[in-house]
């Protein structure tokens, strides 16, 4: 803090930013692949699909779904809700998804 002010360390900022870039291409590859999942995903099992056709999300597609949930992901508050919201939705899809057009399906029944 110097005069009121709080100073953000350049490192610290580039480091975020590089983080959010790479999340976003991991999620941007994968999920807009044709298998349609994260490794996170592949664990749980559930694979992300068009909300209209049930066909593959796609690249470009998976590319707007993983910016926004970055971009929710800087308030914090916002991304907590977008999180929770397939608790009271009834497709039980997350903000990000609904703006994307996609939906995220079981792919094998849990135990």
């Amino acid at each position: 803090m110097h005069n009121g002010t709080v100073r953000h360390n350049h490192l610290s900022i580039l480091a975020l930013l590089i983080t959010a870039i790479l999340a976003i291409a991991y999620a941007t590859i994968l999920v807009g692949g044709p298998g349609g999942q994260t490794v996170g995903m592949m664990a749980v099992g559930v694979r992300g699909l068009s909300g209209r056709d049930g066909r593959p999300v796609g690249y470009r597609r998976a590319l707007g779904r993983s910016l926004l949930e970055q971009v929710l992901r800087l308030t914090v508050i916002v991304w907590v809700i977008d999180m929770l919201f397939p608790l009271w939705d009834a497709r039980r899809q997350t903000l990000h998804d609904k703006a994307a057009g996609s939906v995220v399906v079981r792919t094998r029944r849990g135990g």
